[in-house]
């Protein structure tokens, strides 16, 4: 794994990656805003019923939160090594779906939807684990250590989420 960990060169501020964070901004803000702001119309856009609106808005939050987080990354122009921890959190969201969208289709799902989720997520997944191994920019910057309530906390929002 190549590490460059002076400000010489870093990775986030290359064209390429800022517009790899405007297509981010756009599948997750679809992926997102559709089936949190809309869970029927989406439902029906996909063949689905849209009887579990609980599950379409769950969704929806969760891939909203990484368009902002694309978004917050290009308005505040970060660092890699302000990034890198968000850049893990997509290639694992985007692993799990990959195995979501496969266990999907082997058990008859007909739709496009787990084949498109299983394209893109798949192709985000490759982009994502290929900027991380590449590491390229300065380390993360110093911050004050997060206390044991926050932490806490953190924890069981990463439960809840890990339960959808």
């Amino acid at each position: 794994m190549q590490r460059v960990e002076s400000g010489d060169r870093d990775q986030a501020g290359t064209a390429v990656f800022r517009l790899l964070l405007l297509v981010q901004v756009a599948a997750a803000g679809f992926f997102g805003l559709a089936p949190l702001l809309v869970p029927d119309l989406f439902a029906s856009w996909f063949g689905y019923s849209g009887d579990d609106q609980l599950v379409y808005r769950l969704a929806g939050a969760s891939s909203t939160g990484y368009a902002v987080a694309a978004v917050w990354a290009l308005a505040t122009r970060a660092n890699w090594g302000e990034l890198r921890i968000p850049v893990v959190a997509t290639l694992t969201f985007n692993l799990a779906a990959v195995v979501a969208a496969l266990l999907s289709i082997a058990t008859g799902e007909r739709g496009i939807l787990p084949w498109f989720i299983l394209v893109a997520a798949g192709a985000f997944s490759l982009v994502s684990a290929w900027w991380v191994l590449r590491n390229e920019g300065p380390p993360a910057p110093a911050r004050h250590v997060i206390d044991g309530s926050f932490r806490i906390v953190l924890g069981l929002a990463t439960l809840s989420a890990a339960a959808f």
